[in-house]
């Protein structure tokens, strides 16, 4: 059987991934959030009767919301890092 010769190019080649540091918790639980609001807006907006307060104006302003400001809040927002005062 023939030896496999490992290569030294491997650890160079592992280059970290600057979207792993980038996602954290909060902005998962903010994308969460912006789907549940756009559920509850599709739902309102999808209720009987079709005429009324809450299907024509209440869910388009919930829809408008989620998709305006937490979405992009969510994808934009980045943990300040503390500095090592040593």
């Amino acid at each position: 059987m023939a030896k496999l010769k490992k290569s030294t190019k491997q650890s160079a080649a592992r280059v970290k991934s600057p979207f792993k540091s980038y996602w954290y918790k909060y902005n998962l639980y903010l994308i969460y959030f912006g789907i549940g609001l756009l559920i509850l807006g599709f739902y309102l907006m999808g209720s009987k009767p079709f005429d009324n307060t809450m299907g024509l104006s209440l869910s388009t302003i919930i829809i408008l919301f989620a998709y305006l400001t937490i979405f992009p809040f969510a994808i934009l927002f980045k943990k300040k890092e503390k500095k090592d005062l040593l």
